[in-house]
């Protein structure tokens, strides 16, 4: 049988939002494409929508609120990984303790002028990592 007709034959869709019935791993779907396991809702996205860019993620808009297991395409929107991370954040399900510290680990304020956020998401103190940089160049320099 082919992917596209094995997926859909997974898929719930009595309600508004069409559920994914088969394997899951925190409240997402997976599905087989080939020899790689896939989103569900990456899947949906694909079959109904065309191909995914790079570096954007699949994201929820579920009306009855926010539904993991859905894979309706008009429940999905493309969105970049800081899009990705704000709506985990608005949802209640970003279990990363670090992102609401106010202060890192040698106890320098995360203020604007002092935190740099990578293009994953993650943010680090400029501070910290000018110190950082120094000790490396010392030890480089024998010093």
């Amino acid at each position: 049988m082919p992917h596209t007709a094995r997926f859909w034959n997974k898929v719930d869709k009595s309600g508004a939002c069409w559920l994914w019935t088969a394997s899951a791993r925190k409240g997402y779907g997976h599905f087989r494409v080939g020899a790689r396991s896939k989103g569900s809702h990456r899947v949906s996205w694909e079959l109904e929508r065309g191909p995914i860019p790079e570096g954007l993620h699949v994201l929820h808009n579920c009306p009855g609120g926010d539904n993991r297991a859905c894979v309706n395409p008009d429940h999905l929107w493309l969105g970049t990984n800081a899009d990705n991370m704000a709506d985990k954040v608005a949802k209640g399900r970003h279990t990363n303790q670090n992102t609401y510290k106010t202060h890192c680990k040698r106890g320098h304020e995360f203020t604007p002028e002092n935190t740099h956020t990578t293009s994953e998401g993650w943010r680090y103190c400029r501070e910290c990592k000018k110190l950082t940089n120094q000790q490396q160049r010392r030890s480089k320099n024998g010093k």
